[in-house]
């Protein structure tokens, strides 16, 4: 069984540093992170948002190796969309990875734009 909760940026330094191996990458803004949580509260997952005044942007997830495959991207995509929804937020980006791509889809989540890297801007609108 998993739980999510809202976390500092300090309590995912272990993960943060195996999501920078695979290429994930969360800048230093002000960046809010929702992670799950495996029954020994230990974090085995997180995801980031911006909050801006016209827009949310929903950033990266990452999943530690061993806990994938269960749905828990899904999970954190939905939370954050019930979230933002809650706040008020109309519209909310996201740009994705191959990887991640199709879960936003599923979700969805609309293109927007194609980038020359391989990096697909996705937009929910009207929530």
């Amino acid at each position: 069984m998993y739980s999510i909760k809202t976390l500092p940026r300090d309590a995912i330094k272990h993960l943060m540093a195996d999501a920078k191996k695979e290429g994930i990458l969360f800048p230093k803004l002000d960046t809010k992170f929702i992670c799950i949580l495996n029954d020994d509260s230990e974090v085995v997952g997180f995801s980031g948002m911006r909050l801006l005044k016209s827009k949310a942007i929903m950033k990266n997830v990452y999943i530690d190796y061993h806990h994938r495959k269960q749905g828990l991207a899904s999970e954190l995509i939905l939370t954050r969309l019930t979230l933002l929804k809650g706040f008020g937020y109309k519209i909310i980006e996201a740009n994705c990875t191959k990887m991640s791509l199709s879960i936003h889809l599923k979700h969805g989540a609309k293109i927007k734009e194609t980038y020359k890297n391989g990096i697909t801007k996705v937009i929910y609108e009207n929530l």
